[in-house]
C-alpha cells in the first residue's frame, strides 16, 4: 500500500512541476499610427514579438523610419538568371504607374527590370488612351530630357543620298561617298516626341562638296525650313521643343 502511495506521489509532483513552454505562433503588433498604401517594416531585431511600424511616405519620415533595404528578385524555372519574367510591360518586374490600369483615361508607369529585353530594361510610356510626356532627369536642379543622356547605338549610312529619320534613332552617321547632296528627313517636331535629340553626323567627311540638308517634316528648324551641315567631318545636334522648332544645340 504504501508503495502504491509513493507512486501517486511523483505522479502528482510530475503533474505539477513546471514544463517547458510549446512554441507558439506569435502575432505581428502595430505599433504607432498607419497610413493605407504605405508599407509596413519591422522594428527591433532577434527580438520574440514581432513589432512592425509605417515606413512612412516617400517624402521622408522621423528617425530610424523608412525601409532600409528592399529587394525584388525574379524566380523561375530551371538555374538563374531569369529574364523577362515581371508582368510589367516589356517583362519588367517593377513598376510605378500614376493611376489604375483600369482607368478609363489611361495611366503613364515607369517601370524597370534587372533583365528583360537582352539586357537591363528602364521603360516609360502611356497607356490606356493617356497622352505621351517626356521622361525628364532633374540633375542638380537642372531638368533635361533623359532620353538625350542615353548612350544608343549609331547608324550609318553607306549608300544612297536620301535618308528618312526613325523615331528610334539617335545618331546618324552619314558614310556615304556619294556624289551629290545628301538630304536628311526628320519627323515633325510636336508635343509627343518633346525632347528628342538626333545626332547627324558627316563621317565620310566631303559635307563641304556635298551637304548634308536636314529638313522636318513639318515646322522649323531654329525658325528656318531646313539646316544644312557643310562642314567636313562636322557634326550637328537637334532637340524637339515640344511645340513645332528642332532647336539647334
Amino acid at each position: 500500500m504504501r508503495r502504491i502511495l509513493a507512486a501517486l506521489g511523483v505522479m502528482a509532483l510530475a503533474l505539477l512541476a513546471p514544463t517547458a513552454a510549446l512554441p507558439q505562433a506569435s502575432t505581428i503588433i502595430q505599433s504607432g499610427p498607419w497610413t493605407p498604401g504605405h508599407a509596413p517594416e519591422y522594428v527591433g531585431q532577434g527580438s520574440a514579438q514581432p513589432v512592425v511600424i509605417d515606413s512612412g511616405p516617400a517624402g521622408g519620415g522621423a528617425a530610424n523610419q523608412g525601409l532600409t533595404e528592399l529587394l525584388l528578385q525574379a524566380n523561375g524555372p530551371g538555374p538563374a538568371p531569369y529574364a523577362g519574367l515581371g508582368s510589367g510591360p516589356l517583362g519588367t518586374n517593377f513598376c510605378d504607374n500614376d493611376g489604375p490600369i483600369t482607368s478609363p483615361a489611361g495611366y503613364h508607369y515607369l517601370c524597370w527590370s534587372a533583365n528583360a529585353q537582352g539586357g537591363g530594361l528602364l521603360v516609360y510610356g502611356a497607356a490606356g488612351g493617356a497622352p505621351n510626356l517626356p521622361l525628364q532627369c532633374v540633375i542638380n536642379g537642372v531638368a533635361t530630357p533623359c532620353f538625350g543622356a542615353v548612350v544608343s547605338a549609331v547608324r550609318v549610312i553607306v549608300s544612297g543620298d536620301s535618308d528618312t529619320a526613325a523615331a528610334g534613332d539617335a545618331t546618324i552617321a552619314w558614310d556615304s561617298a556619294a556624289t551629290a547632296a545628301k538630304s536628311q528627313a526628320i519627323p515633325a517636331c510636336a508635343s509627343a516626341n518633346q525632347g528628342k535629340v538626333y545626332v547627324f553626323k558627316d563621317e565620310e567627311g566631303n559635307a563641304q562638296v556635298y551637304p548634308i540638308t536636314i529638313a522636318p517634316a513639318s515646322g522649323t528648324i531654329d525658325g528656318l525650313s531646313s539646316f544644312v551641315l557643310r562642314t567636313n567631318l562636322g557634326a550637328v545636334t537637334i532637340q524637339c521643343d515640344g511645340v513645332a522648332n528642332w532647336m539647334v544645340e
